[in-house]
């Protein structure tokens, strides 16, 4: 990580942490999500690929018929699981991409305030400073 430049303020540090957070957080749901596409389309695939098979025993042709072969789908069962599953883990996905997107705006969103009101009361002074006090050891009952 490159470290901070001596003449770079702390509220752009924390404007630059915050995009670079929210970046990765966006990065990761949309690995997540085409991962999950990638599932779905490969057990859509199991589940519709059909292969040549021998016919059942007493299996009527309709009148007509010039190719007698029948067709099987071995990996039906397997595709539709992993097709559901995909599904169901690109729900989840999403559904934590929300909360983590909402956690790091909320979180930029307090470090942003939080420098703001630091530098706006080093800009006013100390803001310990009452009218009437001073800061010196007299107040404090020290000579």
């Amino acid at each position: 990580m490159s470290e901070r430049p001596s003449g770079a303020p702390a509220e752009d540090l924390a404007t630059i942490l915050a995009r670079r957070q929210a970046t990765l957080v966006g990065s990761a749901i949309a690995l997540g999500v085409m991962l999950s596409v990638v599932g779905l389309v490969d057990g859509l695939v199991m589940a519709l690929k059909r292969h040549e098979g021998a016919c059942p025993p007493g299996k009527v042709f309709p009148a007509g018929t010039t190719d007698f072969t029948c067709f099987v789908h071995p990996d039906a069962a397997e595709g539709i699981a992993v097709a559901v599953t995909s599904v169901m883990l690109g729900i989840v996905i999403a559904l934590v991409g929300v909360v983590a997107t909402a956690t790091v705006k909320a979180r930029a969103a307090a470090v942003e305030s939080d420098v703001v009101s630091t530098s706006s009361t080093s800009e006013e002074g100390c803001p310990a400073t009452e009218e009437g006090s001073s800061t010196t050891g007299e107040s404090q009952g020290r000579p």
